[in-house]
This record gives C-alpha cells, sequence and structure tokens, in this order.
C-alpha cells in the first residue's frame, strides 16, 4: 500500500470539488475571450489571456490535475501532476513557434510580459 497524503476523505472531495469549479471557470473565461472558431485568425490579448498565455492548459495543469492528485491521495499522482509541467512546457513551445511564425513581434512582445500556465507576472 502507498503511503497517503491527507487521511480525510470530505478534506479530499472538498479540494477535488473546488478544483474542478475553478478549472470550469477558467475554461469558460478562455472560450469567452477566444471563440474555438476564431483561434489562429487574430492575436487575442484580453479576457483569460491577458493574465495566462494558455488558460485551458493551466487551467488543467494548476488546478484540475493537483485536485484530482488529492483526491486520490496519493504521492505519485502529486510526482505526476508536477512532471506533466514540462510536458506540456515541450509540447508549448511547438505551438508557440506556429503562433509566433503567424504574428511576429506582436506574439514575441506579448509573451515577454504574459506567462504561460499562471496568472502572475512573467516568471515561465
Amino acid at each position: 500500500m502507498l503511503p497517503t497524503i491527507i487521511d480525510s476523505y470530505s478534506i479530499r472531495l472538498a479540494v477535488l470539488i473546488i478544483s474542478i469549479i475553478l478549472t470550469n471557470i477558467v475554461v469558460i473565461w478562455s472560450l469567452k475571450s477566444l471563440p474555438p472558431k476564431f483561434r489562429g485568425e487574430y492575436l487575442v490579448t484580453t479576457g483569460a489571456y491577458a493574465y495566462i498565455r494558455h488558460p485551458l492548459y493551466g487551467a488543467f495543469l494548476s488546478f484540475f490535475n493537483f485536485g484530482l492528485a488529492i483526491y486520490l491521495n496519493n504521492y505519485i499522482f502529486i510526482i505526476w501532476a508536477v512532471l506533466l509541467f514540462p510536458v506540456w512546457h515541450l509540447n508549448i513551445r511547438y505551438e508557440e513557434n506556429l503562433v509566433v511564425a503567424k504574428f511576429g513581434d506582436e506574439y514575441v512582445n506579448y509573451s515577454k510580459r504574459v506567462s504561460r500556465f499562471f496568472p502572475f507576472k512573467k516568471i515561465i
């Protein structure tokens, strides 16, 4: 049996529910900021995209994965959630090269002031 993190099921469930709610809020906000039919048509730097360059990825990486890991109550899942960040950074770098090819300096300047996954001042 693997060691557990939190013994209380109700706390783990509450963390999962909160993470699902936060994930959905960010997903809906990002879809309203840039509807799927307009993706790739023009560069959006407002709404969710004013704070996070990739809000959909950020929502799942930041909120959902960790909420699920806490709910499953296992160190292995926490480690897995942490290891997903470098994998997604590699994937995102490929996508961002395509966006730079399309939008040029406008995207380069945008990426200098807005981080990839977290709504903080540019650190990643």
